[in-house]
């Protein structure tokens, strides 16, 4: 809808239109249910006395409707809220021109996630066709673009076809501006609503924790959080490798100030000197080193080896723990050995024995 009206999603105007549609709602269906329990009758759970004293009624319900609830009640008991629509969203009508359908619309409040992708078929050899979302299709349909979008290969490319308003998708939207638009719909919904923050894959372990006291804050029923590449490749829209994913796959075997022995990566869960929690890759893009860090409530005292995955094993010291063996499994050196039981120490393997 603000696509096609030309206002970004997380625009003044597009957050005013959005406020005052969720209001529009809200009023139009608690006075529609109202005149169902007119008619019908309300359900054998109604209690009247109970229900008036609810804050969404007294604080949203608009006045003439309070007094219509107050003598009829209503007929439904819960009557709004946005459920997950990912893939209904794809059948939807969007636009029509002429006898053209463009089917498509943006998930329930969410933005757009992505204004294309590109499909691979091997139908008749293998092709690459990119598929627009419904929505950009039509304006490209409506403004003769077609030609233009012959050498469209990247979101760089599009923005000089397109107008900034339609580049407001999941991944350009801030996850705070996403809280707010939330905040501001979860005024009129007296359900939950779902919504997902879409976070870059190197996205600091503190700014979720921001994001989840935010949503409280704003009196969100619920948010959810989703990383690029904490799961399989499902929403990916490039399949380039990454630094952090680099990082990830760089194994440190260290030794902690307990004497213990441990393998970590770039994804792991260390404490740094001011208490803050982060991870090897953040730490270490901080300008720290690894013996600057805590890792299980210990001081990291050295670095025994570094494995990285574009080369075998890198020693920073000549001599090597004689606790770690390499492990049967994943073939690395991180098999430690404890009083006749063997357990790899690398967190993606698990390997462990024991002999009596």
């Amino acid at each position: 809808m603000l696509n096609q009206l030309g206002i970004g999603y997380d625009s003044d105007k597009g957050i005013e239109i959005m406020e005052k549609v969720a209001k529009r709602i809200s009023d139009s269906s608690y006075d529609e249910s109202a005149n169902l329990s007119i008619e019908k009758g309300t359900p054998e759970a109604w209690n009247k006395e109970d229900y008036v004293k609810g804050a969404y009624f007294k604080e949203r319900v608009p006045e003439i409707t309070q007094k219509k609830i107050e003598e009829s009640g209503l007929r439904n008991l819960a009557i709004l809220s946005i459920a997950p629509t990912g893939s209904i969203s794809n059948v939807v009508l969007g636009y029509k021109k002429g006898n053209k359908h463009y089917i498509g619309v943006s998930s329930g409040i969410e933005p757009i996630f992505a204004l294309f992708y590109t499909r691979r078929t091997e139908t008749v050899g293998e092709q690459f066709f990119k598929i627009f979302h419904g929505t950009v299709e039509a304006y490209i349909d409506v403004k003769n673009l077609k030609d233009k979008m012959e050498i469209v290969n990247s979101e760089d490319d599009l923005r000089q076809v397109l107008p900034e308003f339609f580049f407001r998708t999941a991944h350009h939207v801030t996850p705070e501006m996403r809280v707010k638009i939330q905040g501001i719909c979860q005024r009129y919904i007296d359900h939950s609503i779902s919504s997902t923050c879409n976070l870059p894959e190197d996205i600091h372990p503190e700014i979720i924790s921001d994001i989840y006291f935010l949503a409280w804050k704003n009196k969100l029923k619920g948010v959810t959080i989703y990383r690029d590449g904490s799961r399989y490749a499902i929403l990916s829209v490039e399949g380039k490798e990454t630094a952090f994913q680099r990082m990830k796959n760089q194994m440190f075997n260290v030794k902690l100030a307990n004497n213990e022995i441990h393998s970590i990566n770039g994804s792991s869960i260390v404490e740094q000197k001011n208490g803050k929690l982060s991870t090897v890759y953040h730490s270490l893009n901080e300008g720290l080193k690894l013996e600057d860090l805590r890792f299980n409530d210990s001081k990291i005292n050295e670095v025994l080896t570094e494995i990285r995955p574009e080369t075998h094993e890198v020693k920073v010291e000549e001599v090597v723990d004689e606790n770690l063996r390499k492990c049967p499994s994943c073939e690395k050196p991180t098999l430690k050995v404890d009083n006749g039981c063997f357990a790899c120490v690398n967190t993606e393997c698990g390997y462990s024995k024991c002999e009596y």
